[in-house]
């Protein structure tokens, strides 16, 4: 459980329904994806590292779908994920955007670079 989350656990203990709201990659013209498309556009679009890691994702209005069912539904409590039911690996994520974007998917990025250059968001 993260800090945040023992916070509001404090909340529940006071008798208040509290909803914990995990939320993977989101993705959408306000989420994540124009960051993660920018590289296939830029022609230097390929897998992650060696494109293992998992994904875990949702699309923004998935996201606000959810949150409003959550908020008028009483009988949800507790922590939930919001995230599809199908994560995909980043070599699969990756291979499909560049597909659509009509853009080639050969040369990897190195796990390091995104390090240097995302920080804790590269996680």
């Amino acid at each position: 459980m993260t800090e945040w989350e023992h916070t509001a656990k404090e909340a529940e203990s006071l008798g208040i329904r509290t909803i914990y709201a995990r939320f993977g990659v989101i993705l959408g013209q306000e989420g994540a994806l124009p960051l993660m498309k920018l590289p296939v556009k830029l022609f230097a679009g390929g897998r992650i590292g060696d494109g293992e890691q998992w994904l875990s994702w949702i699309h923004i209005k998935d996201v606000v779908n959810l949150l409003i069912y959550c908020l008028t539904n009483e009988k949800i409590a507790g922590p939930l994920n919001f995230t599809s039911p199908h994560p995909k690996r980043n070599k699969d994520f990756i291979k499909a955007l560049a597909k659509v974007s009509k853009r080639p998917n050969w040369l990897p990025t190195p796990s390091l670079l995104m390090r240097i250059t995302l920080g804790e968001m590269s996680e």
